[in-house]
């Protein structure tokens, strides 16, 4: 079977983390398990030699009795090592963290643009229980009548919804759409000219990707993050919005922010609360 993109990026580190981890016992590895390790070479070494010197003790008919230091502390080194690791073993207290809170407005956002559909009966319709079509919108749009309230019960409502939360400090949006299957991307000029009349001083910068192909999501996700470093913003200047798209862009998406710095958001469906979510794999002790 073929090593998905994703798992092709982190194996050689995790490769030498698994190294690591099985000769120190820790999967936090820092000064104090690296002075351990240092430790238990060295007393390998007194280990070795002071057992020679015993065993030339033992062969040489016994004479005057002498106590074999190196033989002692290494052996007291060895067993202090081995208990170290075994408390590490049976004390692991990893566990993965998420902290999740109502966003902060942000600077840079990534959104994933679904295909425009009403995701409400007519009957329950906001919109004077009538359907919105996008003929429709296109008729608003030329006639300079579109407005929000259009966009309830609409698929498009979250994007909106989410440039809306930042539109304080927002000046960039990276508008991801699909190649395949029924191609976003078809659809993507009419949610930029609809985009602009609300939100006209924010630049919409657009990406075609197929949104099942992780490897693509994965690395543009990527792309992002490194470009907005190169403008001067810092990770936390940027958020990957994954409610739009399919369920497959939203799970590439969110392990690319898995990194220290980076968080995803989403839209929670009924209360329409914007929430950001920070996950790490951390200590239980770790404030």
């Amino acid at each position: 079977m073929a090593i998905n993109p994703i798992q092709k990026k982190i194996k050689a580190q995790q490769a030498i983390k698994k190294f690591a981890e099985t000769v120190v016992g820790n999967k936090n590895i820092g000064w104090l398990s690296v002075l351990c390790l240092c430790l238990f070479f060295i007393a390998s070494g007194w280990f070795s030699d002071g057992l020679a010197e015993y065993i030339d003790y033992l062969l040489g008919g016994l004479g005057p009795a002498v106590i074999n230091y190196k033989l002692l502390i290494s052996i007291f080194i060895i067993l202090l090592f081995w208990f170290f690791v075994v408390n590490v073993v049976h004390g692991d207290k990893d566990k993965i963290i998420v902290n999740n809170d109502q966003s902060l407005p942000t600077k840079e956002l990534v959104l994933f643009l679904s295909n425009f559909r009403n995701i409400a009966s007519k009957e329950s319709s906001i919109n004077a229980g009538e359907l919105v079509s996008k003929e429709y919108l296109e008729q608003k749009y030329a006639e300079n009548a579109f407005h929000f309230d259009l966009l309830l019960d609409t698929t498009w409502e979250m994007p909106f919804r989410a440039i809306q939360y930042h539109v304080s400090k927002l000046q960039h949006v990276v508008l991801v759409t699909s190649s395949g299957g029924k191609k976003s991307s078809l659809e993507s000029d009419l949610f930029v000219k609809l985009a602009h009349v609300l939100y006209p001083n924010i630049r919409i910068e657009e990406h075609v990707v197929d949104f099942e192909n992780l490897e693509q999501i994965f690395d543009l996700i990527n792309h992002v993050y490194e470009k907005a470093k190169q403008s001067g913003l810092r990770e936390d200047d940027v958020l990957v919005d994954i409610t739009g798209g399919q369920k497959t862009n939203t799970i590439a998406a969110a392990i690319a922010t898995l990194a220290i710095g980076r968080q995803f958001e989403y839209i929670t469906t009924g209360e329409k609360i914007v929430r950001s979510y920070d996950v790490g794999y951390f200590s239980r002790d770790a404030s």
